[in-house]
């Protein structure tokens, strides 16, 4: 029996002392253990990577951010279009547009932190380097083509490319398993959510939700149900 570990993502053969993988960097130790070559794949993530989660909120937050900015500027030029107006005085947008000019600052802000925050996604990462590998690949076949690399050196490269591409297309291959089901439980959320609102709903018609709770907890679970949903067509789009 074949007792050699390896990467339950890449495949690559580890040590059964190592912690993280030595070609793909990610986690093996704790519960996510390494698997014997040929007797068990890598399972299916049973939730949501806070690091993929954290970066689902953060383009979430920059639509939002988008969108208010966008408002701004609608509201920028309808006033500028109004100030036009001779008739009407200067003081009666003096504050508004004071209020407006920190508005516009603090959005912008805003903006820059959230764009300093976001990362790639870990399988994008693994989709660009399969696209490098084999751009590089192909420049390979076009310098073996003109003769300008020895044979050995073909055969080398070759091998090296090809071992590469097959830990990759593994790892994407088990990108597109979680993904899917990040979707699934996304979709679970998102039908949580609505079935708590509408028994919220329901509380507050009968009087046993007050208003003001009602009004607070709504907006709580709205924000959850725009999160999910904008969650589930994001990761939609890496598996289509």
């Amino acid at each position: 029996m074949d007792n050699r570990l390896s990467c339950p993502y890449c495949g690559t053969p580890i040590k059964g002392t190592e912690n993280f993988c030595r070609y793909c960097g990610r986690l093996i130790g704790g519960k996510t253990s390494a698997v014997y070559q040929g007797r068990a794949e890598p399972s299916v993530e049973s939730e949501i990577p806070k690091d993929v989660f954290e970066q689902i909120d953060i383009r979430a937050r920059l639509g939002a951010n988008e969108s208010k900015r966008k408002a701004y500027k609608e509201e920028v030029n309808e006033m500028d279009s109004l100030l036009k107006n001779a008739d009407i005085p200067l003081s009666e947008y003096k504050d508004r547009i004071a209020k407006l000019r920190d508005e516009i600052r603090e959005a912008n802000e805003q903006k820059a932190d959230l764009e300093g925050k976001m990362r790639s996604f870990p399988f994008e990462e693994h989709k660009k380097q399969s696209a490098d590998l084999k751009e590089k690949a192909d420049k390979l076949e076009k310098l073996r083509s003109a003769r300008q690399v020895s044979d050995e050196a073909y055969r080398s490269l070759s091998r090296e490319y090809q071992l590469k591409r097959r830990e990759l297309d593994n790892m994407i291959s088990s990108d597109t398993s979680n993904i899917k089901n990040w979707i699934n439980l996304l979709n679970i959320e998102r039908n949580s959510v609505k079935k708590r609102l509408d028994i919220m709903s329901a509380k507050q018609a009968v009087g046993d939700l007050s208003d003001e709770s009602y009004a607070e907890e709504k907006k709580d679970l709205e924000n959850k149900l725009t999160l999910t949903e904008f969650g589930i067509d994001l990761l939609k789009k890496f598996v289509s």
